[in-house]
């Protein structure tokens, strides 16, 4: 019992360690550290995501992936704009080769938790939590 109690605090060390750390910088600190390119991969019940996320420094998204949805392999390739106001990712969607799942005009966003030049935290609207790694040139 004692162990768990001492994971259960160092877990809760470092979930607040990592929320704060988006809230000390500015949305230009924030933004610097946004460019380049992230590789995020989740399974949210029936879907899985596999996508590489690009965010140049003129506010363009670049987004390619792979969505697998009850067996079947879907190839996304969407773009848009993005911009960070208050820790807070907004893109909105532009170009998708797939408008039956994600309509251009579409707005998502995301609060970042964490970010540092290896990893990006975030919550989206739903409540859930993402990590991105960075891609290494």
């Amino acid at each position: 019992m004692k162990l768990f109690t001492k994971c259960l605090v160092f877990a809760t060390l470092m979930l607040v360690c990592s929320i704060s750390n988006a809230e000390s910088l500015t949305d230009s600190q924030l933004k610097s550290l946004i460019v380049g390119k992230w590789k995020v991969e989740f399974q949210d019940g029936p879907v899985k995501v596999d996508a590489i996320d690009h965010f140049t420094e003129t506010g363009k998204l670049i987004s390619k992936g792979i969505v697998l949805l009850n067996g079947q392999k879907i190839e996304l390739e969407m773009s848009g704009v993005w911009e960070i106001k208050k820790g807070f990712v907004k893109a909105t969607l532009q170009k998708t080769n797939r408008p039956d799942m994600l309509p251009p005009g579409h707005i998502s966003t995301d609060q970042i938790l964490s970010i540092d030049k290896n990893t990006y935290k975030y919550k989206n609207e739903s409540g859930k939590i993402r990590v991105y790694k960075r891609i290494k040139k």
